[in-house]
């Protein structure tokens, strides 16, 4: 949800510069910094729900050989 509602203020202060003729903000360092925070943040909660699955015996779902997205 965080990443949604950052996604949402941003998307929200650009609509705002738009619509009423402002200049819209630069953002760029806010948003390299965002972006790379919030792939980090799921990375480790992905990490974490693996350790905590593997400990308590859930096996991760096996992934189909014929599936075009297991590359």
């Amino acid at each position: 949800m965080p990443g949604t509602a950052g996604f949402c203020v941003i998307l929200d202060i650009y609509l705002h510069a738009h619509f009423t003729g402002r200049e819209a903000p630069i953002m760029g360092g806010e948003l390299s910094t965002a972006v790379p925070a919030m792939l980090g943040v799921h990375t480790l909660r992905g990490i974490g729900a693996d350790r905590a699955n593997a400990a308590s015996g859930i096996a991760p779902v096996p992934v189909d050989p014929q599936s075009q997205c297991s590359g």
